[in-house]
């Protein structure tokens, strides 16, 4: 079966490694669209649609508060969903990546690692789980 070259993913949640991930889908998977979908981008975002609400934003901006707004109710369908579950205080980072009929479930433990390869192998390990699943 021919891997799909092009395919949309969505990061949600919150976690440790969404930095590095983001990083890496930008180069493992060049023509994806990915979309960020993380608490603290969402977060961010709502104060961008209550500042164009609020008549706090130049024209222009408060056009694209309002698309903001409609993407946040209605969020465009996905391919692949990469979803972080808050970890315990201290405790592994559960990773769940599915595609609607599949999923995998990955515990990393992100808070013991000594190096910057110990933290690279774990996000290898969530690029994998992609692929299985294209």
């Amino acid at each position: 079966m021919a891997k799909k070259q092009t395919f949309s993913l969505a990061v949600t949640g919150s976690g440790r490694l969404m930095g590095m991930l983001f990083s890496e889908l930008t180069r493992c998977f060049p023509k994806a669209t990915v979309y960020d979908r993380s608490s603290a981008t969402d977060k961010l975002r709502g104060v961008e649609v209550t500042l164009g609400k609020q008549g706090f934003l130049r024209p222009q901006d408060r056009a694209w508060a309002q698309r903001v707004a409609r993407n946040l109710a209605a969020p465009p369908p996905t391919d692949i969903t990469v979803d972080f579950a808050s970890p315990l205080k201290g405790g592994p980072e559960r990773v769940t990546v599915s595609n609607g009929r599949q999923s995998r479930q990955l515990i990393l433990f992100v808070r013991n690692a000594k190096s910057i390869a110990e933290l690279d192998a774990n996000v290898r390990r969530i690029v994998i789980a992609i692929r299985s699943l294209l």
